[in-house]
Order: structure tokens, then sequence, then C-alpha cells
């Protein structure tokens, strides 16, 4: 089981042109373990209209399994880059449904800023986001695409 989450893990993003890339949301890890759900299934997409930045978007089932929904604005900044590899930093900064219920602070459409680091070799990427401690009934969260 291990190995084929590995697996997944390895090929959980794809470019699949020159501009668009197709994520699968795949696990989180929770810094505080308070029972959070952290199979966080789902698929999102981001299409590059400039060289680094973004409109990003998708669902998934979120850390209190409630189906959750974002879009926003991604900026990268490239680390290392050659024809096989690239690194990337950036952040998301949109919206996000699906906690209004679990989050006390928390309306309808929440706003966020994520910072995210991606390791890319040819068109397959893991890309990692983080959620800082939120207070209230949330804890610091690193995300896996």
């Amino acid at each position: 089981m291990k190995i084929l989450f590995v697996i997944l893990l390895l090929v959980s993003g794809t470019a699949i042109a020159e501009n668009l890339e197709v994520e699968l949301h795949l696990t989180s890890f929770h810094f505080d373990d308070d029972g959070y759900e952290e199979d966080n299934y789902g698929l999102g997409a981001a299409y590059y209209f400039k060289e680094r930045w973004a409109v990003s978007g998708g669902g998934f089932n979120n850390s209190y399994d409630d189906t959750s929904f974002y879009l926003g604005l991604v900026y990268t900044y490239d680390l290392c880059a050659s024809d096989e590899f690239a690194c990337t930093i950036g952040a998301l900064g949109g919206l996000v449904t699906g906690y209004q219920d679990n989050i006390d602070h928390a309306g309808d459409l929440y706003p966020v800023i994520l910072p995210e680091f991606k390791l890319g070799y040819q068109q397959y990427f893991l890309k990692s986001r983080f959620i800082p401690d939120l207070g209230d009934n949330a804890s610091a969260v690193l995300l896996f695409h």
C-alpha cells in the first residue's frame, strides 16, 4: 500500500498542454492530529495565462469530510529549471467553500493565501501547499497534489 501511495504522489500532477496543468488532490498531513480526514481526494486545474501567473480551481473532499471548491490566482517563481526538471515556489490567493460549518470565522466563501512548492520531472509534478494554523477549530496542514 505504501508503494502505491508513493507512486500516486509522484504522478499526482501532469501538464497536459504547455500552459495547462491538471492536479489530483490526494492527501494532507495535519500537524495537530484531532481526527481530521486526511484522504482529500479531488481534481483541480491551473491555466497559465502569463509566464508566472495562473488561474487555478478545483474541488476536493476537505479535512472535515465536506466537499470544497476553490478558485484563485497563482504566482510562481522558478528556483531551478531545465528541460526535464523544475522546482518552483509560489502562492495561491483566492476563495474556498465548504468550511462554514467547521471553522468559527469562515463564511460561505473563505479567503485564503497558501504558499506552495512544486517539484517536477518532464510533464509530471508533485505540488504541496501549506495552510497555517488558523486558530478556532483548524490545524496547520500540508496538502499534497
